[in-house]
């Protein structure tokens, strides 16, 4: 064999090169294509600046560059290289870790970064000094200073939100949506309390080290790090006093008793029983980037250079990439497509807003000040855009809760990142219908009945009932409150309230619950009130996941996705099923492209009810709606009666999720997408090209922004990408996944496909409870499972649906593809009766029922009224290789499930290319909402505020006012 070596490698050596081997009996021939790329020099995309620390403390001194090849990185003391050793830790990114630093290691330091294209170093000096005046004295009194001061916003918060009085900000519906509940905030608080008193450690080694500046107020930028200050016993002092101890909760698991699941996710893994459940800190794939290492969002301190370059502001993002006003009507899917996605949504994360919407220094509004101090975190808004003049200099925006992992240390004494809390199970387990906590699921049931029954409310105009009125937890949701009185609905997710149609299907599926107990408690008369509710909830779990795997997520993530994510071979114990923080702050988020900016309300014959279609803005916190214009049936045929918008590249968001938002009258709105990009800073998510690089879509070859141009495929993206963000590594990572185009049969790009899969397949592997899972149902009971459909489902628990497509996330054309109710199969409960009496242990099959930090928090409130192979991309998305699987079974569904759905998907759009010859010609455009035809270069309105227009025979609207 021989080898060809080209040395001193030049642009004019690509090209294909070809191998001959040959001798008397054959000939054979391989061949490669060699591509030369231009080196990059290395560039830092950080730089630390003059460090002060205290002996004993731990360093780490960042170095941190980028270039192609990878740079290696070198460290110097005083113009001496630096042997690695205990005292000096090169660490992989190339950081240098000083553990339990000491006087005689303080210097002038150098790192420099090389490659053969070039080299790059920076110094500067570390001070360490001997005497340390942080004493346990000091901790104990800045601590309680903290405590005072979190305290007492946390109070004028709740005063706040609870003023009648005065008029609702679009900020406040935020607040109150997501508000921490009694044990959230018990959790939050003390994270807040122990960030706080670091925060005021940090000004105390300010006001002693540099006095001058101090007094003049002349705050330093120098990052702070609370390692550089405080030794680890100190750090362990501090977060005792504060009470931030890890949050771990003392389990009972009792695998003989644990035929249904636990209220609150807990001992579905055994070995780890909070994996998956609620009050946990979502888990993370990538570590997470603060900006100190530690706390602090990406751009808190708005003059630091990442990869030389300031990051943009998330509302200059969102204005100039992400926002528009003309949308396409999808000519595949149905709206349902998105509120399916919302519905499942509140079924696995709920990433709580901070304990206090004020400033904990001073108890000022988070929107009266454009400040980073916590929790404030506001969003500029840039000088040459539209909202400056009505709207001032930031958008409001306030942090996310954080858990109480920082009581914690590491093994080299360095203080755990900060991580945002999961208010939900993770799980697929209708949650968002029974509840996150046992005591939810016990608040959401009717007791006296004995029939294991959901509490509901029943008017004669609904006798199958709506939600019950939440009356004695402190739920204010309305965005007008002239305009009704009727108070606010409660459900097992407590968004319930967010927009009308995410308010109906809440009620679906309380009214499905309670028709299949009725039956269940009928043909089982011996059945106890609890037996009844466990099993019922157990078959709702299996219909919501069958509709969610089998039907709904083909759609979103394509025929190569499903194949990414394999079939079902059984639970695995050692799969964490918790749900990812990019999953929830970026990847699940793609829907937001899929939202119309008009909610169709529309009666039997598929026409808009007298009260009219509703903007979206009016849609949003008026659950008044639906029990007084119409009930839940105009809602939900408006979802399946009328398309998703579709995705394009210069159509992503309408804008009245990027500028409406919430809107109230002479009220600032607020900025879904700004919202979205602030959030995956203020969680310290990486980049969108270091996400690319986890899941190995070419990470080798994104260099630049034209390097992007198979995934986004639009120039224009591209060049505003590149004037926005200046570096292809500084993209946000939803950004970036929003802009990908979809790919080939899905609703996703490469990325947000490969995320999605890598979460579903935890979610479904890592459940000892997923429906498909031997034991669970009976083979009997698994058949009668599988005739569930989401059109069954609405046909038997809308109040007046008789009509209705079979598959409700495709478009039909009413009423050519419309069925009779009757004509589709419901699921069978025969295979239940008698049945499941080993499930029930003593009063209750759950066991393992963990104690409730009860108390009263608003003491006086009173209620109201790509290139990768399909084995590649499988690896990432099972992470590491199993060490058991517990159970295996072999589905030979999947397949035919697959194919029937490509049969449908094939049928809806031979029937849009031919149901009318006019249609063929490209001169007509038709109208869901009518059935009308337009004429190329017609207009007409669907609402006042939006218009459409026929052109080239697609219908294109644009909101107008």
């Amino acid at each position: 064999s021989q080898v060809l070596q080209i040395n001193q490698l030049r642009n004019d050596d690509a090209g294909v090169y070809t191998c001959v081997a040959e001798n008397s009996l054959r000939r054979i021939v391989a061949s490669t294509d060699v591509r030369v790329q231009d080196p990059i020099p290395p560039l830092f995309s950080r730089r630390m600046s003059n460090v002060t620390t205290y002996d004993g403390a731990s360093v780490e001194l960042e170095c941190t560059a980028t270039g192609d090849p990878q740079p290696k990185i070198e460290w110097s003391r005083d113009s001496i290289p630096i042997h690695y050793s205990i005292q000096y830790v090169l660490k992989e990114d190339g950081s240098l870790l000083l553990p339990n630093v000491t006087a005689n290691q303080s210097g002038y330091y150098k790192c420099q970064a090389s490659n053969y294209a070039g080299t790059e170093s920076h110094s500067f000096w570390v001070t360490v000094i001997n005497d340390n005046q942080i004493t346990d004295e000091l901790i104990d009194r800045l601590v309680q200073q903290a405590s005072t001061e979190v305290n007492r916003a946390v109070s004028e918060t709740i005063r706040h939100l609870q003023d009648r009085r005065r008029p609702r900000t679009p900020g406040d519906l935020m607040s109150l949506m997501k508000f921490p509940k009694p044990l959230q905030l018990t959790l939050a608080k003390t994270e807040d309390i122990f960030e706080r008193a670091l925060d005021l450690v940090h000004r105390y080694v300010d006001n002693i080290t540099f006095p001058i500046e101090y007094a003049t107020h002349q705050m330093r930028t120098i990052e702070f790090r609370p390692d550089h200050f405080l030794t680890a016993r100190q750090l362990e002092r501090l977060a005792l006093v504060s009470g931030c101890v890890t949050h771990q909760l003392k389990s009972r698991c009792n695998e003989h008793c644990m035929a249904y699941r636990t209220g609150d996710g807990t001992c579905n893994n055994l070995k780890h029983p909070f994996w998956g459940a609620s009050l946990t800190a979502l888990t993370r794939w990538l570590h997470s980037q603060y900006e100190n290492g530690f706390n602090t969002p990406r751009g808190w301190n708005e003059s630091k250079l990442y990869n030389g370059y300031v990051l943009p502001s998330a509302r200059e993002v969102s204005a100039r990439l992400i926002a528009t006003k003309t949308i396409t009507p999808d000519p595949a899917f149905s709206h349902m497509l998105m509120q399916w996605g919302q519905f499942q949504d509140h079924d696995m994360s709920l990433t709580v807003q901070a304990t206090s919407n004020t400033r904990f220094s001073d108890s000022l509004r988070c929107i009266s000040s454009c400040s980073f101090e916590p929790p404030c975190y506001p969003i500029r808004i840039p000088d040459d855009d539209h909202l400056r003049q009505e709207r001032g200099s930031c958008l409001e925006f306030v942090r996310s809760a954080a858990i109480c992992l920082s009581g914690e240390t590491s093994f080299v004494h360095l203080p755990y990142r900060r991580e945002q809390i999961n208010s939900l199970t993770s799980f697929f387990d209708a949650s968002n219908v029974y509840g996150s906590t046992i005591q939810d699921a016990w608040d959401l049931r009717e007791r006296s009945s004995g029939k294991g029954l959901l509490r509901i409310h029943s008017t004669p105009e609904f006798p199958k009932g709506l939600l019950p009125f939440s009356t004695d937890t402190p739920v204010d949701c309305q965005r007008d409150r002239q305009a009704s009185q009727i108070g606010c609905f409660l459900a097992g997710d407590h968004r319930v309230n967010e927009q009308v149609a995410l308010t109906a299907m809440h009620t679906v599926w309380v009214r499905q619950h309670n028709r299949l107990a009725r039956r269940l408690s009928s043909m089982n008369p011996k059945w106890s009130d609890e037996q009844v509710y466990q099993e019922t909830r157990k078959i709702i779990e299996a219909q919501l996941q069958i509709i969610t795997y089998k039907h709904w997520l083909p759609y979103i993530i394509g025929d190569e996705g499903m194949n990414i994510l394999g079939s079902y071979k059984g639970y695995n114990r050692n799969i964490n099923p918790s749900i990812s923080n990019v999953f929830a702050t970026a990847a699940f988020r793609f829907g937001h492209g899929l939202i119309n900016p008009v909610f169709y309300r529309l009666n039997s014959s598929l026409e808009p009810i007298p009260e009219g279609n509703l903007l979206l803005r009016d849609a949003f916190f008026s659950p008044w709606r639906v029990k007084e214009q119409g009930g839940i049936d105009p809602l939900l045929r408006g979802m399946y009666g009328v398309s998703a918008k579709i995705k394009l590249p210069q159509q992503i968001l309408n804008v009245e999720l990027t500028e409406r938002l919430f809107h109230i009258t002479r009220a600032i709105s607020l900025d879904l997408a700004a919202a979205n990009i602030q959030r995956s800073r203020d969680h310290g998510l990486q980049s969108y090209t270091a996400w690319r690089k986890f899941c190995h879509l070419r990470p080798d070859e994104i260099h630049d922004f034209e390097d992007l141009r198979n995934d986004i495929s639009d120039v224009q993206t591209r060049r505003t990408l590149r004037d926005v963000y200046k570096h292809v590594d500084n993209i946000d990572v939803w950004v970036g996944g929003i802009l990908e185009d979809n790919l080939p049969g899905a609703k996703v790009g490469p990325l947000f496909r490969c995320l999605i899969a890598k979460q579903f397949k935890a979610l479904r592997d890592g459940d000892r409870y997923f429906h498909e899972k031997p034991g669970i149902f009976t083979s009997q009971q698994m058949n009668s499972l599988q005739k569930t459909t989401l059109a069954k489902v609405l046909c038997e628990n809308g109040d007046r649906i008789e009509h209705i497509p079979r598959n409700v996330f495709l478009n039909a054309l009413y009423p050519r593809d419309y069925v009779p109710c009757s004509q589709i199969e419901d699921v069978d409960l025969e295979p239940w009766r008698g049945c499941c009496s080993e499930n029930m242990v003593g009063l209750n099959a759950v066991c393992n029922i963990p104690a409730i930090l009860s108390y009263d928090p608003f003491p006086n409130y009173e209620p109201a009224r790509s290139k990768t192979d399909i084995r590649q991309k499988r690896d990432i998305i099972e992470g590491e290789k199993p060490d058991e699987i517990d159970d295996k079974i072999q589905t030979k569904e999947d397949q035919l499930q697959l194919n029937a759905l490509r049969q449908q998907v094939n049928e809806v759009l031979k029937k849009f290319a031919t149901f009318d010859k006019r249609l063929t010609t490209g001169t007509h455009c038709y109208d869901q909402n009518t059935g009308k035809l337009h004429e190329n270069g017609t207009k007409w309105h669907v609402h006042k505020c939006l218009v459409c227009q026929c052109k080239d025979a697609t219908s294109l609207c644009e909101v107008i006012c």
